[in-house]
């Protein structure tokens, strides 16, 4: 067997954690069979998708775990492990944001296709009980559905009852080897990312995530050490610049997130 750098770590790896998730489901067949499962439908068609996709609008950026475009609208697929990431108004604004990147300049608003946000999260974060919730506006006064094209669904990861569909997309999810997983699209691909040539793919894309992990730490004590520098008082602006060997600016705008002023 050859020798992959983070080998171990790989096979350790489920389609529900972020780094393996992100490579996985660039697969556009796994992409579908994940949404006609949840969705119940068998004539899902994808058109396209990316993952770890940025979107800003309002001055706020989004990353998208699995976005893309499909014959019935477009569609964004949140995996959360925490509860505080599967937040409603969270849901609120992801599909609020797919909107805003629906309608092109020109276009007449009934032209914004139907959007779908779902959320699968590892524990069931609406606290119903159920596999799955599936939310549409509706009329309050008479309960007819509003049928204005917007979809949020929540899935609840604990449920993987094998005797359903949905059950044995959540048990996939959550399984490290390929060989126990149920749909072999999922398992092909996750083989390939384990063993196949994708392998290399895995090892470059966590070896970046830690350049990354690394980078953040040591911005987070730069800017520890900056701040208590600031908050002693002693020095000078310039001077607090030389000693964390950092530009000017980086300690004027941790001096202005503190309301501190040079005298």
């Amino acid at each position: 067997m050859r020798k992959v750098e983070y080998y171990d770590k790989i096979q350790r790896l489920r389609l529900i954690d972020d780094v393996f998730m992100s490579e996985a489901f660039k697969d556009i067949p796994c992409v579908e069979l994940m949404l006609k499962v949840i969705l119940g439908r068998d004539d899902v068609h994808v058109l396209s998708v990316k993952t770890q996709k940025i979107l800003q609008g309002w001055g706020r950026t989004l990353r998208l775990d699995v976005w893309g475009n499909a014959e019935l609208g477009t569609f964004n697929t949140e995996f959360q492990r925490s509860n505080d990431g599967a937040d409603i108004r969270r849901a609120r604004l992801h599909s609020s944001t797919l909107d805003y990147f629906s309608l092109d300049a020109g276009q007449k608003f009934r032209d914004i296709p139907d959007s779908y946000v779902i959320f699968i999260t590892e524990h069931d974060f609406l606290k119903g009980n159920k596999p799955l919730y599936t939310i549409e506006r509706c009329i309050m006064e008479t309960g007819e559905k509003f049928n204005d094209g917007s979809h949020i669904i929540y899935v609840n990861g604990s449920c993987r009852d094998g005797k359903t569909a949905l059950g044995r997309l959540m048990q996939d999810l959550f399984e490290p080897d390929p060989s126990k997983m149920n749909y072999s699209v999922l398992a092909e691909r996750s083989r390939y990312l384990k063993e196949g040539d994708g392998i290399e793919i895995m090892s470059e894309t966590i070896r970046e995530l830690f350049k990354d992990e690394i980078a953040a730490g040591r911005a987070e004590k730069e800017g520890s050490f900056i701040t208590n520098l600031l908050k002693l008082g002693r020095l000078a602006f310039s001077e607090i610049a030389q000693c964390a060997g950092v530009p000017l600016s980086r300690v004027q705008d941790i001096a202005n997130s503190l309301g501190i002023h040079e005298s």
